[in-house]
């Protein structure tokens, strides 16, 4: 036998206006989906139905509503901090570093600038272009050139 379902209910005007804000002028798209998410339970959608509409796991909807219980409309926004690493830090020197000497190894030899950073950083493959490119661009628009290692 299953549980009862789950709602957000009674809400007050101000939550539902902050709430329909956030489902037209939020940031990203999952702050807006799970905006409308807590719009739609207050309406007696089920979790089951909203997931559905919105094309996210039942789960999904349930972790919604506790972190709305929990912390109300910030609950919703994405923490900082989630999601991947990046391979390359501007911040890190090490790193800089490895870049410079493959892309001067690159010049005097032309040995291959993405294994050279690999065997430096111990990366094993994991290294692409679509890494490396917006990292040199952020490296010389910042001024961080190479000219000043």
């Amino acid at each position: 036998m299953r549980g009862k379902n789950r709602f957000i209910s009674g809400l007050s005007k101000i939550e539902i206006k902050k709430l329909e804000l956030g489902k037209k002028t939020g940031k990203t798209a999952n702050f807006r989906n799970r905006c409308h998410g807590i719009i739609l339970s207050n309406k007696a959608y089920t979790a089951k139905e909203i997931a559905a509409i919105l094309a996210v796991g039942v789960r999904t909807i349930y972790n919604w509503f506790n972190h709305w219980e929990s912390d109300g409309i910030e609950g919703l926004k994405t923490k900082s901090g989630q999601g991947r690493k990046p391979l390359l830090s501007i911040d890190n020197k090490e790193h800089i570093k490895a870049v410079d000497k493959a892309v001067k190894k690159r010049a005097q030899t032309g040995e291959n600038i993405l294994l050279t950073i690999e065997k430096e950083l111990d990366l094993k493959g994991q290294m692409t272009m679509n890494i490396l490119r917006p990292f040199l661009k952020k490296l010389i628009t910042d001024g961080n050139g190479f000219a000043e290692l």
